[in-house]
């Protein structure tokens, strides 16, 4: 009997919610997908969708892959394209080529290869558009950092996935860690608690034991790294935002100390600081070229840093401690260019 245009279409809905079902990673039998298919509402039978799987596999239609494992596994292969309905347009495109640029660093690479298919295609439909407008926004746009450049260190790859898959399953991980001036590496079993992306440093913090200490560890001292099965300790009053903005990454002279900073930025210097100020209890006098800032903010060695880099364009004016710190720090400046 001659199939009708009813149920033509019904095959062709059951045929690509079918490939809906084959996974882009690791695998699925065709008894798993006639099962979701079942759930999807399709009165189906198993040979039917081994047929089907079979014949689009054999028609090189799409490009599935399967292993000779028994039963026989499905999925697409890994530099497959997305098929999607309606297609990508170029203001999609553009909206995913700008995102995987940004996430690269900030998701697990697991997550990252389920992005770069749709990532490959927005390329392709960018490149294929009329639109210029689109294909050259990519080129348009830049993230720098006004910090000095430097080049980013090596991380081993499978020490990078199995950090951020950890993170992401809220595992347990055994390493061995470098530390800062060590020539040998030391094995350790720590609790991931989250991740900071410091200019060309990736870091994680990390608790060991029970402890609530958060310590931070540079990927690139990682010589190596396996995850465990064991559940990472939790420690419920870490706040990742709030660690950050308390200074933590500014190198803290006492943890969660804050001071009342006042300086004087000569010729103009803390012009920008009006604008972009150090904090929000922040206020400033002017005084012709000059200007006066008085903010609260985390007592860091960051901040020290940050000042010195003015040379003589500032003077610290308060608080009297941090003043007699830089007023030293020129003594032994001059002592050294003398």
């Amino acid at each position: 009997m001659k199939k009708g245009p009813r149920d033509k279409n019904q095959v062709l809905l059951r045929q690509w919610q079918m490939l809906k079902h084959v996974p882009r990673r690791g695998r699925r039998t065709a008894q798993e997908i006639h099962q979701m298919l079942r759930e999807d509402g399709f009165d189906v039978d198993l040979r039917t969708v081994q047929r089907d799987l079979k014949q689009l596999w054999e028609g090189n239609i799409f490009p599935l892959c399967r292993d000779d494992n028994k039963p026989i596994g499905w999925y697409w292969d890994r530099e497959a394209d997305i098929f999607d309905l309606p297609g990508m347009d170029p203001h999609t495109a553009l909206v995913v080529r700008m995102a995987e640029s940004h996430l690269e660093s900030v998701l697990p690479p697991s997550c990252m290869d389920l992005i770069r298919p749709r990532a490959r295609q927005a390329v392709k439909v960018l490149d294929q558009t009329d639109l210029d407008h689109y294909r050259r926004w990519p080129y348009k746009v830049r993230v720098i950092s006004r910090a000095q450049p430097l080049l980013p260190p090596d991380i081993d790859p499978q020490v990078l996935k199995t950090l951020y898959d950890a993170l992401l399953r809220g595992v347990k991980v055994r390493g061995m860690y470098r530390g800062v001036g060590k020539q040998e590496a030391e094995e350790r079993i720590f609790s991931p608690q989250g991740l900071v992306i410091a200019d060309p440093v990736i870091y994680l913090l990390a608790s060991f034991k029970d402890y609530p200490k958060i310590y931070h560890l540079a990927l690139h001292r990682f010589e190596s790294a396996e995850a465990l099965t064991e559940k990472a300790h939790v420690i419920p009053e870490f706040d990742l935002d709030a660690y950050l903005e308390a200074g933590a990454f500014g190198f803290p002279v006492k943890e969660g100390d804050t001071i009342r900073l006042k300086a004087v930025f000569y010729d103009g210097a803390g012009e920008h600081l009006v604008e972009s100020p150090l904090s929000t209890n922040q206020t400033y006098q002017r005084e012709e070229e000059d200007i006066i800032i008085t903010a609260e903010v985390p007592n860091t060695q960051q901040l020290r840093w940050w000042l010195a880099s003015f040379g003589e364009m500032v003077e610290v004016l308060e608080p009297k401690s941090l003043r007699n710190e830089f007023a030293e720090m020129a003594k032994e400046m001059l002592e050294m260019y003398s």
